[in-house]
């Protein structure tokens, strides 16, 4: 196992991962957001806009679990530096696409199952270089100012995908993510990361190391507990939030600000929120934490369904926003404390994978059910609300607890 950070040097570490990774989430956000908004549009198909999420979220799910295998047996580093390489790429040729005129559904479709196959290879890489670096104590407010910084960017990020989307071609906006993929490459090439602990372990079949991850999670009832409560807010809370843009569209229409007033009032509340977090440090037990903010988000999510106008839903969207942090970020932290630092890598392919494939079931229940003449989009928030709220109450039975580790910074 590796010897933990020097004291001198894991400021400087943590700092350059952070910079290199919140530039290359700028430019994918207002890329993102571009797309999004200009399918949502364009089409106000609620089937439409769920296939282009299942391409842009389906093939990490299929590469996240042996793309875990690689994070415990390569150089985490590299593997990162080369997935955003790849992206840039796909991404490249999707914008000389739509320079020559092409801009069919498909093409975008094809570029986002590339891209994401590209995301399904960072993230566990990107999850289990974060502890490496960090001091266990220190570990939870690192996490929560990372997703600050990613809230900063998604509150600044569509606000500029909409000034451009009225000045640019879409193809100009694309060319974006290219750029800042460059400069986070250049960022990370300078970092130095610890080879991962459980390099030099024996290897077996892909296949049983993959199965590793899930023996991990099933052996400890906090990594279980954590993970469950995952898979509820993934499954009947994430499919609603994330179709917005078509709820928006369909309750109070088609004018860009709506649209932006939701992400934007969502990530400056949850700037708010990760701030909290990070200089109040959470509860003491963070299995009650992460219960009580997934109590709350299906609560939120059941109010919006009673929404009267766009503003308030972007208030409810607000609310949402502020409590997050105490599920997403805990959780995740969650899962680097309590996970074995040899298998880290595997135990976040898992969790990728099923929290990747447990929101695209959700959408298949609730993208045909928007696209209906009458559309009961009221009804489906308060549905999967109420359902969300009632299976974080029965997960809260008898939890384990997840106490904060103590210690040297």
């Amino acid at each position: 196992m590796e010897p933990p950070p020097h004291p001198q040097n894991w400021r400087r570490s943590v700092t350059l991962f952070l910079a290199g990774q919140t530039v290359s989430l700028f430019g994918s956000a207002v890329v993102g957001y571009a797309l999004i908004w200009f399918v949502a549009i364009d089409t106000r198909s609620a089937w439409d806009y769920a296939l282009l999420s299942f391409a842009a979220i389906l093939p990490q799910g299929l590469i996240s679990l042996p793309a875990g295998v690689w994070a415990d047996r390569y150089s985490r580093r590299l593997l990162v530096i080369s997935a955003d390489a790849a992206i840039a790429v796909v991404t490249l040729a999707l914008t000389i696409a739509f320079y020559f005129g092409q801009r069919q559904l498909w093409l975008i479709a094809a570029a986002l199952v590339l891209r994401s196959f590209g995301a399904g290879i960072q993230m566990p890489a990107e999850a289990a270089i974060l502890p490496q670096l960090t001091p266990a104590p220190q570990l939870l407010r690192v996490n929560a100012i990372n997703s600050g910084i990613q809230a900063a960017c998604f509150l600044v990020a569509p606000a500029l995908a909409a000034v451009l989307l009225s000045l640019w071609d879409l193809t100009w906006i694309l060319a974006i993510d290219v750029v800042t993929a460059v400069i986070a490459i250049a960022i990370l090439a300078a970092l130095k990361v610890p080879r991962p602990p459980g390099a030099d372990q024996a290897r077996r079949h892909i296949l049983r190391e993959m199965w590793t991850g899930v023996g991990v999670i099933r052996r400890s009832a906090v990594l279980s507990r954590t993970f469950l409560l995952g898979v509820v807010c993934y499954l009947l809370i994430m499919p609603a939030a994330q179709m917005a843009p078509i709820v928006v569209v369909k309750l109070f229409g088609t004018e860009t600000w709506m649209l932006a007033g939701v992400e934007i009032s969502y990530a400056a509340a949850m700037m708010v929120g990760t701030a909290i977090l990070a200089a109040w440090g959470g509860l003491r037990n963070r299995m009650t934490m992460m219960w009580v903010a997934s109590l709350m988000w299906g609560l939120f999510t059941a109010a919006q369904a009673a929404s009267p106008s766009a503003w308030v839903y972007i208030i409810l969207w607000a609310a949402f926003g502020l409590v997050a942090p105490g599920l997403t970020t805990t959780s995740m932290t969650v899962m680097q404390e309590h996970s074995p630092p040899e298998a880290l890598g595997r135990v976040m392919g898992v969790v990728t994978t099923s929290f990747v494939f447990t929101t695209p079931l959700g959408l298949l229940i609730a993208a045909p059910l928007m696209d209906l003449p009458q559309a009961p989009v009221r009804l489906i928030l308060l549905v999967s609300g109420l359902a969300a709220a009632g299976a974080a109450a029965l997960l809260a039975i008898r939890a384990p607890a997840a106490l904060r580790p103590t210690g040297p910074d």
